[in-house]
């Protein structure tokens, strides 16, 4: 992929898909990572502990 321009998604406030993934991953005490570069592409990584599911 292209990757995601971070400053454009928050400037057109844009990206409420990825809030609330982030909320998700929240209430279930886990950590939410995000990793993009320009023409690189876009990696998630999302780490909950087993004992929340």
């Amino acid at each position: 992929g292209v990757g995601i321009d971070l400053e454009k998604m928050k400037r057109e406030h844009k990206g409420a898909g990825l809030k609330n993934i982030e909320r998700r991953v929240s209430l279930l005490n886990g950590k939410l990572n995000l990793e993009t570069a320009p023409n690189q592409g876009t990696c998630y990584t999302i780490v909950v502990p087993l004992a929340n599911l």
